[in-house]
């Protein structure tokens, strides 16, 4: 028998602050996020191929792709590390290393797009 150990690592409030204050250029704290998490299916294949997370501060919007996307290695990563987005499909404490009732407001949703 072989065991895989795979390393996810979780998203911290004061990743998502900083990441979104330094994307805007003005400090953001949690409670102002509007936060929604998309879990991607697209209808052409109808298998899970990931997540990513929009948010909204007032007028303001951005998202995972604005926030962590690295292009080079086509993926989600804060300081080197690989996030979970990239996963295909995991639930919301496996995303995130706090309760979602910090947020403004958390909603999850399907994108089905291709």
């Amino acid at each position: 028998m072989k065991t895989i150990t795979k390393e996810i690592n979780l998203l911290d409030i004061a990743d998502i602050e900083q990441a979104v204050s330094n994307h805007l250029g003005k400090k953001v704290t949690i409670s102002e996020i509007d936060c929604s998490l998309a879990y991607c299916i697209p209808m052409g294949s109808g298998k899970a191929s990931g997540m990513y997370l929009e948010l909204t501060i007032g007028d303001d919007f951005c998202d995972s792709l604005d926030l962590f996307f690295d292009d080079e290695l086509n993926g989600h990563y804060l300081d080197g590390k690989p996030l979970c987005l990239d996963e295909p499909w995991l639930a919301i404490n496996e995303i995130f290393n706090f309760d979602v009732s910090v947020f403004k407001s958390f909603d999850s949703w399907t994108d089905s797009s291709d």
